[in-house]
């Protein structure tokens, strides 16, 4: 036996806690990778080395509030133009109108019920050509990661258990996002909110 080996002394684990908040983290998020259950340690105010270097990008389209929309969550069995509509107004109760609402080409987008909604209420309806999903790519990375995290994870027999699942998975209010600097959706919009818009308008701005 070496010297070093008979004299080494064990260190403290100090890490303990921060192990088991990782696989608690694990186990509730089973689709999580490294990098975001990093991202929710530093969420909770966990001290903890970036696992890789590198800075997260704001993102410009982030600052601007509530110019366009592309997703909101409302579970039906089947969901009409009229019924997109009635959703809309209920979350301009709350979030006001956009400018503009990007879609794909279904039926429920791009019928007459949508279209006088949009028209009426002063919206852009912008519509994505068919089979062009990246036009939209913000909401087709959403729908991914709402399969890959809450639908393939539960089973869902009834509409009611649907929305029950749905609701608790909270993208916005417990997801961080890296091109947010960590931060969820919805603390990045107060954190927008306490501080003055600014835009950066180009030298033909006028001109649209």
């Amino acid at each position: 036996m070496s010297a070093s080996a008979l004299r080494y002394a064990p260190r403290p684990d100090h890490n303990i806690e921060l192990r088991e908040r990782i696989l608690a983290l694990a186990q509730r998020h089973k689709r999580y990778g490294v990098g975001m259950i990093y991202l929710k340690l530093r969420q909770e105010r966990w001290r903890v080395l970036p696992h890789r270097r590198g800075s997260c990008n704001q993102g410009a389209d982030y600052r601007r509030r509530c110019h366009t929309w592309a997703v909101a969550i409302d579970v039906e069995r089947a969901i009409s133009g009229n019924g997109v509509a009635r959703a809309l107004d209920r979350l301009a109760m709350t979030r006001g109108l956009p400018q503009v609402m990007r879609a794909d080409s279904g039926k429920a987008f791009c019928g007459k019920a949508m279209v006088t909604w949009a028209c009426e209420r002063g919206v852009q309806l912008r519509l994505i050509q068919p089979g062009k999903p990246n036009q939209n790519a913000y909401i087709e990375s959403f729908n991914g990661r709402l399969r890959d995290e809450c639908l393939n994870e539960h089973w869902l027999p009834t509409l009611l258990h649907s929305r029950t699942e749905i609701e608790t998975w909270k993208y916005n209010e417990e997801r961080p996002k890296k091109i947010l600097g960590g931060l969820t959706p919805v603390a990045h919009a107060q954190q927008l909110a306490a501080k003055p818009l600014r835009l950066n308008l180009d030298s033909k701005g006028t001109r649209y």
